[in-house]
């Protein structure tokens, strides 16, 4: 008896099947050019989420793109310029990518946000000022929190919930909602 016919053998020998398309009139597509300030973007976004614990300093961030030498100035000048734009942010002297906390990073802290006065507290704290510094919030609160590291996960719980924002020279001022006219609570 003769096996039965695989259907894998019958186009083994279609000379169409699996053929490159070498049609002259079909063009490939091309892939898209990168400016090197849009490499370098990448590379710093790619640099700071990948940083374990999160948060790196200029110096470091040098370093996790390969740098032996201090971050060469037209990287440092992207890196605020993302900044502003709301990519990465920049709390003290640390530098973070935005969204939510790691896992990693919570694992560190005893607890990820502060109580709700507290939060209230410090919002009102920053809308009593057109721009205020990561400095001048820390010492506002340092009383009342103890661990800065829990302090700066909620300023960047704020930033992603979009209740703060921070500028290019890493102030941080209220979000207003002009559709309710007051600002995010």
């Amino acid at each position: 008896m003769e096996d039965p016919p695989n259907d894998d053998d019958e186009n083994d020998n279609d000379p169409h099947v699996n053929a490159p398309n070498i049609n002259p009139h079909v063009r490939n597509p091309e892939p898209p050019q990168l400016s090197p300030n849009q490499i370098t973007e990448i590379s710093i976004l790619l640099a700071v989420s990948a940083a374990i614990p999160p948060g790196l300093t200029w110096a470091k961030l040098g370093q996790a793109l390969g740098r032996n030498a201090p971050i060469p100035i037209n990287y440092k000048n992207i890196g605020w310029d993302m900044i502003g734009k709301g990519m990465i942010y920049k709390l003290g002297h640390l530098i973070y990518p935005t969204g939510p906390l790691k896992a990693c990073e919570a694992e560190l802290l005893s607890s990820l946000r502060l109580p709700l006065n507290q939060q209230t507290a410090l919002l009102n704290f920053v809308a009593l000022y057109t721009k205020v510094s990561h400095l001048k919030i820390h010492q506002r609160f340092d009383q009342e929190v103890s661990d800065k590291r829990i302090l700066d996960a909620e300023l960047r719980g704020l930033l992603d919930e979009k209740r703060l924002k921070l500028d290019s020279a890493a102030l941080f001022r209220r979000v207003y909602s002009h559709t309710e006219q007051q600002y995010r609570y």
